[in-house]
């Protein structure tokens, strides 16, 4: 019985010290808690209507989940962005884009592929979410992913990495 016992706890010391060294597996949670320090991209929506729709970014940036698409809604239609309460308004919002690469000019690159990538007439591929939130969620990324001025470090790099990994699973999100 010593012997079995000395043998489990072997091996339990054994797992610890290998997955230790290893890295989430791909797709799966980023390997840094903030990634979103990597690349400091300004908002895309001024302050007063995020708070009028109730977007709080600091509680958007922890949470996992998607974000409320009724919210999203709002943001868009206090924007002009909607032709209706499901549809969105591409043209408006390619030119609201546009708007926010001149303001923010070290993004516009990033702004022309937002625009290639995710107002296609088909929309951004992804799970059943609301026409907003899949293109707040593919223009956040390809921002993110092109991002022109990405912090030099470990951290930063390991995140880099892993978007490079799960690219297609991002954009198709």
């Amino acid at each position: 019985m010593w012997t079995f016992n000395c043998f489990f706890v072997f091996l339990t010391i054994l797992q610890g010290v290998f997955l230790q060294g290893m890295r989430p597996p791909p797709c799966g949670p980023p390997p840094q808690d903030k990634p979103f320090e990597c690349c400091k991209i300004p908002q895309l929506f001024n302050e007063e209507d995020r708070k009028e729709c109730g977007v709080d970014i600091a509680e958007s940036r922890e949470q996992a989940s998607r974000p409320d698409c009724s919210k999203l809604v709002c943001l868009f239609k206090k924007n002009k962005l909607m032709k209706d309460d499901n549809t969105v308004d591409k043209e408006a919002f390619a030119a609201f884009a546009d708007k926010w690469g001149e303001e923010n000019s070290d993004f516009k690159d990033a702004v022309e592929l937002v625009k290639k990538n995710c107002l296609k007439d088909d929309g951004p591929k992804g799970a059943m979410f609301c026409e907003p939130g899949k293109i707040v969620g593919c223009s956040f990324f390809v921002t993110f992913d092109n991002c022109p001025n990405w912090e030099k470090s470990d951290k930063c790099n390991d995140v880099k990495e892993y978007m490079q990994k799960c690219k297609e699973k991002f954009e198709n999100a």
